[in-house]
């Protein structure tokens, strides 16, 4: 049985809905950073470290299930129930581009060193489109899914692979044939797939099941029983420990070597639908059915906020009656389209970046 020490999060407000993924960038020049999907249809990107609302994406018409960042944190891209899939300016906060489909988009992922997108959601196809070419047709891949398309992943070590996940299956497709070439079956729905830090192993998760693969031949390189069903696990950059969180609202931490729960932490409201490690090994975060995002720390030290003697004030954080609302980033001008404004981030130097709309306050939960 895991500890349960005095860990307490960085409780990240601004959501209205649940969050259904948080994803970190890589380690950049000027830090790096967290981005949030969530059903009320607002993706906010976060200081890395802090929590720190930088700005909030404003332009979907329908929930986002999904939102990433390209290699260097300068474009995010999204996938929507309105039936698009958008690119966005992750510096300026500027919608760049919108994809339409003809069903809920349920994930999108960066390829090709940010030269294009690949998509997939409800209408079991995998499309890709040229983001330097925005009217030329999608490429669609043969052989499409029989089921609806959760999960797209493409990885720099695999430069000719994209990796989707439907509801039994994961599959594997060559780019240049165009053709799935692999498939694994798993032993129950999949509620979570995703790289690790370093993009060396691929995280699997289904029923009570955590799975580390070999993205090139989707071989088992560990496989975890955990006591609760588990939505989303994330591997420590040193691959000593990973963290787990699922729908009994608490978020798991065990070893990557004999799979023993380590620690245990309940701050969350909800079940937790994502979970991911910081690139330098010191948090990880937690997004969750209760609307927030959570910032964990890995070992309980002096690190960021949590060296400061006392918590952040009441008016440093956006209380939850006050919900989403619109302040000095982006808002929606004529036409819908959102206008730029820079802001500088809070607390860390580096390049100014904008975001729209509302803003959510970092407090000590």
């Amino acid at each position: 049985m895991g500890t349960r020490d005095k860990n307490i999060p960085l409780l990240c407000r601004g959501h209205s809905r649940p969050v259904r993924q948080v994803v970190h960038s890589r380690a950049l020049d000027d830090g790096f950073f967290i981005i949030s999907a969530c059903l009320d249809g607002k993706p906010i990107l976060r200081e890395g470290i802090t929590g720190d609302w930088i700005g909030t994406f404003l332009g979907h018409n329908g929930a986002v299930f999904c939102a990433v960042l390209n290699a260097d944190a300068t474009l995010a891209a999204t996938a929507s129930s309105d039936f698009t899939a958008k690119v966005w300016s992750a510096v300026g906060g500027q919608e760049l581009l919108s994809y339409s489909h003809s069903h809920v988009v349920k994930s999108s992922a960066f390829f090709d060193g940010d030269k294009k997108l690949v998509t997939g959601g409800i209408e079991k196809k995998i499309r890709i489109f040229d983001l330097e070419a925005y009217d030329k047709e999608p490429t669609f891949l043969e052989g499409q899914a029989k089921d609806t398309i959760n999960t797209v992943l493409t990885l720099p070590s695999c430069p000719n692979t994209i990796i989707t996940a439907d509801d039994k299956f994961v599959r594997t497709w060559d780019v240049r044939t165009g053709k799935e070439v692999q498939q694994r079956e798993c032993g129950g729905l999949v509620s979570g797939l995703s790289h690790t830090c370093n993009e060396s192993l691929l995280t699997l998760c289904f029923d009570n099941t955590v799975e580390f693969l070999d993205p090139t031949s989707m071989d088992i390189v560990k496989t975890f029983t955990t006591p609760e069903v588990v939505a989303s696990a994330s591997l420590h950059p040193d691959k000593g420990r990973f963290v787990a969180g699922g729908r009994n609202f608490y978020v798991y931490v065990y070893d990557y070597e004999s799979g023993a729960q380590l620690e245990e932490h309940k701050g969350h409201h909800g079940p937790v639908h994502s979970v991911s490690y910081a690139p330098d090994g010191e948090t990880y975060a937690s997004g969750s059915e209760d609307g927030t995002v959570r910032i964990w720390q890995n070992e309980v030290k002096e690190y960021g906020l949590w060296k400061m003697q006392s918590a952040l004030t009441r008016s440093d954080s956006l209380s939850e009656s006050e919900g989403l609302r619109e302040s000095d980033g982006l808002r929606a001008s004529g036409g819908g389209r959102p206008k730029a404004v820079r802001r500088e981030r809070r607390g860390r130097g580096g390049k100014g970046r904008g975001g729209g709309g509302a803003g959510g306050g970092t407090e000590r939960a």
